[in-house]
């Protein structure tokens, strides 16, 4: 599809009505560093989708209806510097999505169907220098026991999880809340999956869009 534009830097594709992305569509351009993909109908993020794109840097997905990503989506761009997922509907999220952006600096996943994190989360969350996870419908329930315990107040991110469910801690933080008022009342999808955590024993307001992280 864009054979002869292998010196192309960058490519907006946003607003249209694309639902889909065939595997080695951007093969012919590997210099590519900048793809905006938002304001689009894509609903899976498949693990061919990005193939070639080993120097991407900036890829934004958000304002689409993505329900769904495949384990390995971004393993070809390990380049990744912005990821932008907002206003999607994304509930989980592979454990090892993340595992080979070492270069990560900005992840927006606010605006999605997000109600838990596991404890792994909290790590990978904090090595990226700004993560925005407001506008999540969080249940502060006892799969968020563990996450909830490594919280200490160190990174932004921790102020915006507000609880809505259960009614009991319905608008209040995650970090005010104690681990012992987390009590599991049902079945929870968490932001990485499989995650399977037992009772316990003993991503703030949203963030505005940050200046220096622009959409072309």
């Amino acid at each position: 599809m864009f054979t002869g534009l292998g010196n192309l830097g960058g490519l907006s594709l946003r607003n249209n009505e694309i639902s889909d992305i065939q595997d080695g569509t951007f093969n012919s351009i590997p210099q590519l560093t900048r793809l905006n993909l938002s304001n689009n109908k894509l609903t899976t993020l498949r693990s061919d989708m990005f193939t070639g794109l080993g120097n991407l840097e900036y890829l934004y997905l958000n304002n689409n209806d993505i329900t769904d990503i495949q384990a390995g989506t971004l393993n070809p761009t390990s380049q990744l510097r912005i990821l932008n997922l907002r206003n999607n509907h994304i509930q989980t999220i592979p454990s090892n999505l993340l595992a080979n952006l070492l270069q990560l600096r900005y992840l927006r996943l606010s605006g999605n169907n997000i109600t838990t994190l596991p404890s792994v989360a909290y790590d990978i969350l904090s090595s990226i220098s700004t993560v925005i996870i407001g506008n999540n419908p969080w249940q502060c329930n006892c799969r968020m026991v563990e996450f909830r315990l490594k919280m200490n107040g160190s990174y932004p991110f921790e102020n915006q999880i507000t609880c809505s469910q259960p009614d009991s801690l319905h608008g209040l933080k995650l970090k005010d809340v104690s681990p012992e008022d987390l009590i599991c009342e049902g079945p929870t999808t968490g932001l990485m999956s499989p995650v399977t955590y037992p009772p316990p024993t003993t991503v703030a307001t949203e963030i505005p869009e940050t200046s220096t992280v622009q959409n072309f």
